[in-house]
């Protein structure tokens, strides 16, 4: 998951001028580990509230509906990741053609992934 998730982060950097990559690479951690935060929060309290009285059947009641809110949740963000990196191309009469990448966000990304050699001067 690690390399897909920084290549997610990679594009969107990419999208930015390059003095605010920083600030962008940061929003983006300071996020995702917030929303880790709501999101344990939120699921660990459905999950209590669902499960009131100890016992398999209401635990499994519980751990069941839970899953299948994971699962929606995943292909929502797996939707919203896959647009956000993609974009349709529309030909003149309206219809979606080939999903196509930014060429502005190509040609930045070889800035991102190239090694960058810092010039020495000579004494």
């Amino acid at each position: 998951m690690a390399g897909h998730y920084s290549g997610l982060i990679a594009h969107l950097t990419a999208s930015v001028p390059p003095r605010y990559v920083p600030d962008m690479s940061g929003l983006i951690t300071t996020t995702s580990q917030l929303s880790a935060v709501v999101g344990v929060a939120t699921f660990g309290t459905t999950y209590l509230s669902l499960a009131p009285h100890p016992g398999p059947h209401p635990a499994m009641h519980a751990f069941t509906l839970i899953t299948a809110v994971f699962a929606l949740t995943a292909l929502l963000a797996a939707a919203l990741a896959y647009r956000a990196t993609h974009r349709a191309s529309t030909s003149g009469d309206g219809a979606t053609g080939d999903v196509t990448e930014r060429p502005a966000a190509a040609s930045r990304r070889q800035m991102v992934t190239s090694p960058r050699v810092p010039e020495r001067s000579t004494p």
